[in-house]
């Protein structure tokens, strides 16, 4: 309204210069605010999928470190199966794991072992012979403390072995041990075991 009376005032053209500039900033800082950033760039999102993949890695060897340890204490504690579970687990996560593969392979071993003593303890027991099946059993349970199948027959076995005994005094007799350990020894014979105690009872 100044202007329009006097164009040429210096004061009111200097104040309306000042004012169009503050709404110049006003409006280009409202702009900036709406803004949305720039999209990233393909090395940008590139670099980000190699860091989120070299997290992700780093978090799947720390925690095969973590069961694999758990693993190698079930192992010394002769806890095959749970072992073998653990070490199956670890290779899941990080395929080459030389020390999970070769504790694998030994409790695989172990455990085979031991289920083939048990085996042979059932074949005895199931035909009454109840010593040579408590000699597989405690061999059978010395492998794997920790099976109680085995466990459960090796008790049964005793007892039948203990009762048999009480009727037939006879099978305690060294002639009927002997026979007994030579049946063992011709369905194994790399028994050492029971080569020692066949030793001991010619020796008695």
């Amino acid at each position: 309204k100044a202007l329009s009376f006097c164009p040429d005032h210096e004061g009111a053209l200097a104040a309306l210069e000042e004012v169009n500039i503050k709404l110049d900033r006003k409006a280009k800082n409202k702009s900036g605010a709406n803004s949305e950033p720039p999209p990233p760039t393909e090395d940008e999102l590139k670099a980000k999928e190699a860091e989120e993949k070299k997290l992700l890695e780093a978090e799947r060897k720390n925690k095969a470190k973590i069961i694999c340890h758990s693993a190698l204490q079930l192992m010394e504690n002769k806890e095959y199966e749970a072992a073998i579970k653990e070490f199956k687990e670890v290779l899941k996560l990080v395929k080459e794991y030389p020390e999970a593969t070769q504790n694998l392979n030994i409790a695989l071993e172990r455990l085979k072992v031991a289920n083939e003593l048990f085996s042979t303890g059932v074949k005895n027991y199931t035909g009454k012979n109840y010593l040579e099946a408590v000699h597989y059993l405690e061999k059978g349970l010395s492998v794997y403390p920790h099976n109680i199948k085995i466990r459960n027959l090796l008790d049964k076995a005793r007892a039948k072995n203990e009762e048999l005994n009480k009727v037939c005094p006879k099978l305690e007799q060294p002639e009927v041990i002997i026979d007994s350990l030579k049946t063992a020894l011709k369905e194994n014979p790399n028994d050492t075991d029971a080569h020692l105690k066949l030793g001991n009872v010619y020796i008695d």
